[in-house]
């Protein structure tokens, strides 16, 4: 689920970069998201300066660089809350996120439900798609039985 660097990060629209620079940028997005890269070392590694590179990314991505990297951040995070049982809170800090807070209004923005939604609707797409397999339904069966 994670976006493809030839995409737009919001309306999937297919980008081209026509400047070889912005489609490194890309790609050494892609490959390390989750890794602290600073607008500043990326301006620097391509002898930019970091208005230059927001200037071309933004004019060719159609979005800023900041921007495209939450989402990729987002996008890896919804994927990790949808398929593991990985503690929501662990999942924002692997994902790059220190403040919960900002985690969880850029979540509700972008996908447009809160991190536990998500999870909880995951959880029953699982259980409808195969009701009789995983502990979610050994686990509704055992409350049952108790009552």
């Amino acid at each position: 689920m994670t976006p493809d660097p030839s995409k737009n990060g919001s309306a999937g629209v297919p980008v081209a970069p026509a400047d070889p620079r912005i489609r490194r940028v890309l790609v050494a997005l892609h490959n390390k998201y989750l890794s602290p890269l600073s607008p500043e070392q990326i301006a620097s590694s391509l002898n930019l300066s970091q208005s230059r590179l927001a200037h071309l990314f933004r004019q060719q991505v159609g979005t800023s660089l900041t921007r495209y990297v939450r989402r990729l951040r987002l996008a890896e995070a919804r994927k990790l809350i949808e398929t593991t049982t990985e503690r929501i809170q662990q999942i924002e800090v692997r994902c790059g996120f220190n403040h919960s807070g900002r985690f969880a209004s850029d979540f509700k923005r972008e996908f447009g439900m809160s991190p536990s939604e998500c999870r909880a609707r995951a959880v029953a797409d699982r259980a409808l798609a195969d009701p009789l397999s995983g502990s979610d339904f050994r686990m509704q069966t055992a409350k049952s039985v108790q009552r």
